[in-house]
Order: C-alpha cells, then structure tokens, then sequence
C-alpha cells in the first residue's frame, strides 16, 4: 500500500515538472511553413531537453533532408544530448494530399502524422514504452528559423519537454 501510494504521488508530481504551456507561435510576418521545403537541405537545431526529475539537458541536432521524386523529405540527423554519445536517426515526411502529413521515424513505434493549425506543424507519434509524442513547430519571421516543442507523454502525463531552435544553414 505504501508503495502504491509513493508511485501515485510520484505520477501526480510529474506533470508540475514539465511544463505543457508556452507552444511556439509562428510569427505574424512568417510566411506559410513549407515543412517539406524547410528540411530540404541542412539544417541546425539547439535546444533543451527536460525530463521529469533529471536536470535539463542541452541538445543539438544536425539535419540534412534529401527530397525524393515522389515529394518526401528523408531527414538524416545526428542527435547528441549532452554528456552522451550522438545517435542517428532518420525521420520521412510527406504530403497526404490533403493538407496534411504522414510519415515515419526511426524512434517511433508507429507512423508519424502531421497537421497544419494555425500555422503551425502539429506532428504526433507513438514512442516505444507506452510513450505519445507530440511535436509543434512555428515558422519565424526570417524564413530561416523554427521554434519547435516536443511534449512527450505517459499515461496521458507530460513527463518530458523539448524546447528546440531550427536554423536552416544553407541556401
């Protein structure tokens, strides 16, 4: 009974450490988010990762998107989180042709699906263990530059967060 006690205070205590408020708005002057455009090419993201009971954590990612024939972006990246060693994976996204997206991700148990609102990128997926994800990224006014948060979630409670800049580093 006691353990059973601290595990639900333990869960209850989560969503207060990870906070879900403060999504990214693209800006006013931003033009439509091509997301497909966007990767296409090299691109640079800085970020924090705070999971729930860890301090937070600096992360960087390294893109470079290939864009098929058939109009999918094949995303190679390199994830490091600090004190750790980079990990590869590989995100492909295209249009569903009907003003959405579908794809898939190499950390995902499941496909990936995608939204426009409000100008906006919504991109939700499942991860392993049970995990939802749920990404928002917003164009900003230079063209060149995305704020993109990832909340992930357990149970229904958010139990991480990434706070992420994209930078597109050529063209």
């Amino acid at each position: 009974m006691i353990r059973t006690f601290a595990g639900l205070s333990l869960l209850a205590s989560l969503p207060a450490c990870v906070a879900t408020d403060r999504l990214p708005q693209p800006a006013i002057t931003a033009s439509a988010l091509d997301p497909i455009g966007f990767f296409a090419g090299e691109t640079r993201g800085q970020g924090v990762m705070k999971i729930a009971t860890r301090k937070p954590q600096a992360v960087q990612v390294s893109s470079r998107g290939q864009l098929g024939a058939d109009g999918t972006i094949t995303l190679e990246q390199t994830v490091t989180l600090a004190g750790k060693p980079p990990t590869q994976r590989q995100w492909s996204l295209r249009s569903d042709g009907n003003g959405g997206y579908t794809g898939v991700l190499t950390d995902a148990a499941g496909p990936v699906t995608g939204t426009m609102i409000g100008g906006r990128l919504h991109l939700r997926f499942a991860m392993k263990g049970g995990f939802r994800a749920e990404q928002i990224l917003a164009l900003q006014g230079d063209g060149r530059t995305l704020n993109n948060v990832m909340i992930v979630r357990k149970f229904g409670l958010a139990v991480a967060r990434l706070d992420e800049t994209i930078t597109r580093v050529d063209q």
